[in-house]
């Protein structure tokens, strides 16, 4: 049956029986515009057979309603067209036709049902949604533009014809479905201008141009299905932003010549550098070319977990690669290195400061004629020296969001200041010139000792105040000198060896499930805490965690006034001896988790520092010794935290000695003699296992608080 739309009542909707010559259609009808109507209003589902709207003299389709399409769709150049609602191509063989028109709308979504759908020629559309079992798309070799071209029906089978087709889009994604690809002459060019993930079915694919334009923080996820492979995968980075990142889940293979670009917009610039990784660190992406002798060029990026397959003897060109580690060396003639070669780079700044990414690096000290080909990557050691400047005073920044080497300060004498800012190290930070300040305030420095092996840290004074992270897959950072910092210190992948030396910081956190490990190898090494409220070191989650060679720790500086009790949340682990200062403010310090300690020692307060006072979680056991001595102006208390409900302290041998305590709900145990016998302390009530004086329970009454 066929049915026609004259829009006879002329208020323009679909709705309008009395606008159709045989009543609103229905899934049997072919729909006809009529020639004179220059209006029509979707203003509610229709559902038709075929769908024509060729042969008017100008007409503008409008409306939200979804249009449901059994047969063909046709437009010709006279339509306007600003309906936003979805357009479902079902069951039969399906012919679009839009004669130039763009269906890029808002809201807009072809979605074919099952169809066999086949482009008569060139579509622009917002998105294509392939979605049920059968459906398929036949482009006829013509092109097309969409926003995203995607393939989501569950565990049904679709199937893609693209011709010679070239695809221009922002998304490609086929997860959710079994595709089928019947050729690979086609190019896709894939401008992503959001963090989405690209999902391509594990086929045969043609050209792949993946050219990100980011202005902010990006991360690509691509996944190529088990056993895909591409004509070409082609990378260019073509946005003046440094932090791209772009991440590989799977291996995959190519049959022709490809290159990876960074550079920024031109690919003129090694200081916008994506980095191109593998999705899971420590898991690496295989690329293997599929025929002989190829070349893969590699310019102004950095890799991680990436190889090149020794398969077919590539010639692989780098320019400027950065090595962030696990880039794994082929055993044939094909990939010759790893990364660009390691070097040395002098700053010659002249009388300026200057930025990380900007062009003052030279071969030599003092040498001049600095080179963008010298730029500073992750495999290089940066130096800082006398003749970095003409004059004193000045300040070198490690920007943000860039991914830096080993750099070396050592030699510096004159007074000048390295800015540091949220970015990751690869190298040893040589930070002892005796003219220089460092600082960073509420960036984040991350610490990756996986090119390295070992990144050394030796500054021997102030770090600044921003969050230091170690992050180093099967790497240690460690400490050659003391280090000063009044940030948080977080462990969150890796080895972190206090090496014998002293950590100060606000908060150490290590409370996640990566593989991480703790470690003092070189004995007499500890962890100065000086935050002033909440949990101010956290093993709360202890999953992947070792703590070895255990650190001492000490709780507050002899400076210290709290604002709120402090948690230490040992996560059950052993640990060095723990020393609670003497501080202002009638704050405690609180001990979570069974943990094991060498001793504790409770500082003796005193008219400034009027407070050393701690509480250990009811129901908790310690493994420690004890060693607390307050005044008679000043005691001590020991408590549980939830009272009527003990805490414990054990120990096996030795005497511990309490003097000027209030305890209270803390039972002592496991073969030590715990003394609270010189008649100095106050036992409050639900205390086990301690020798008080003799003569009954000491109840002194002395000066107490916490």
């Amino acid at each position: 049956m066929a049915t026609r739309f004259d829009d006879t009542t002329a208020d323009h909707k679909l709705s309008t029986a009395g606008n159709w010559s045989a009543g609103i259609p229905d899934a049997a009808d072919a729909v006809t515009i009529g020639a004179a109507v220059t209006s029509l209003i979707i203003d509610s589902e229709v559902n038709c057979l075929n769908f024509n709207a060729s042969g008017t003299s100008g007409i503008t389709i409008s409306g939200s309603g979804t249009i449901h399409c059994r047969g063909d769709f046709t437009l010709d150049a006279n339509v306007t067209w600003t309906h936003i609602g979805n357009i479902y191509f079902w069951t039969n063989a399906c012919n679009i036709t839009t004669a130039g028109v763009s269906l890029n709308t808002p809201n807009t979504i072809l979605v074919v049902n099952g169809a066999d759908v086949s482009l008569q020629d060139a579509l622009s559309a917002k998105q294509l949604l392939l979605y049920q079992n059968g459906s398929s798309l036949t482009t006829n070799n013509y092109n097309m533009t969409v926003v995203g071209l995607f393939g989501d029906n569950g565990a049904g089978a679709v199937t893609l014809s693209l011709g010679t087709s070239v695809i221009s889009c922002g998304s490609v994604i086929f997860d959710h479905c079994t595709l089928t690809m019947t050729d690979a002459n086609h190019t896709i060019n894939i401008a992503p201008n959001t963090s989405l993930a690209h999902h391509f079915g594990g086929v045969a694919w043609g050209i792949i141009n993946f050219t990100p334009a980011p202005t902010a923080a990006r991360t690509y996820a691509i996944t190529p299905g088990s056993g895909a492979s591409f004509k070409q995968f082609n990378i260019t980075h073509n946005g003046d932003f440094r932090d791209t990142i772009l991440t590989f889940a799977n291996d995959f293979s190519v049959g022709d010549n490809s290159s990876w670009l960074g550079g920024g917009v031109g690919n003129d610039n090694p200081t916008y550098r994506p980095l191109i990784r593998s999705s899971t660190i420590g898991t690496t992406r295989t690329i293997t070319v599929s025929a002989a002798s190829k070349t893969l060029t590699f310019t102004d990026i950095d890799l991680q977990d990436i190889k090149i397959a020794d398969t077919n003897t590539p010639t692989v060109t780098l320019t400027r690669v950065g090595d962030c580690g696990g880039n794994t060396k082929t055993t044939g003639g094909g990939y010759i290195q790893d990364v660009s070669d390691p070097k040395t780079v002098y700053a010659d700044a002249g009388t300026a400061n200057f930025n990380w990414y900007d062009n003052i690096w030279s071969t030599s000290s003092g040498g001049g004629s600095p080179s963008l080909n010298n730029y500073h990557l992750p495999q290089d050691i940066a130096v800082i020296d006398n003749l970095t400047w003409d004059d004193t005073g000045n300040t070198a920044t490690v920007n943000d969001l860039l991914r830096v080497g080993a750099i070396d300060v050592s030699a510096l004498t004159e007074a000048d200041t390295l800015a540091l800012a949220t970015a990751t190290y690869y190298g040893d930070l040589t930070l002892t010139g005796s003219g220089l300040t460092v600082t960073s305030t509420s960036d984040t420095i991350t610490l990756d000792a996986r090119v390295a092996s070992v990144l050394s840290i030796n500054r021997n004074g102030s770090f600044g105040s921003g969050g230091i992270t170690v992050y180093s897959y099967g790497g240690t950072v460690q400490l050659s000198s003391a280090l000063v910092h009044t940030g948080a210190f977080t462990l969150t992948q890796g080895t972190f060896d206090i090496n014998g030396q002293t950590l100060t910081c606000a908060v150490f956190s290590s409370s996640n499930s990566n593989t991480r490990e703790l470690k003092d190898s070189a004995g007499s090494g500890k962890i100065i805490l000086n935050g002033l409220t909440g949990t101010i070191f956290d093993m709360s989650t202890t999953t992947g965690l070792t703590v070895s060679d255990a650190p001492d720790i000490d709780i507050g500086d002899s400076n210290n006034t709290l604002t709120a009790d402090v948690t230490f949340a040992g996560g059950g682990k052993t640990f060095g001896d723990l020393k609670i200062t003497k501080h202002a403010g009638n704050y405690d310090c609180i001990i979570t988790g069974s943990n094991t300690f060498g001793s504790i020692t409770l500082e003796t307060p005193d008219a400034t520092y009027q407070y050393s006072d701690i509480q250990f979680t009811s129901g908790t056991d310690q493994d420690t010794s004890l060693a607390a001595t307050g005044t008679d102006d000043y005691n001590i208390s020991i408590k549980a935290v939830t009272g009527g409900v003990a805490a414990t302290l054990s120990d096996t041998t030795g005497t511990s000695t309490v003097s000027y305590c209030v305890i209270q709900d803390m039972t002592v145990e496991g073969g030590a003699i715990w003394d609270a016998s010189d008649g100095t302390n106050t036992n409050v009530s639900g205390n086990t296992g301690w020798t008080w004086p003799t003569g009954g329970v000491a109840a002194n009454l002395f000066f107490c608080h916490g």
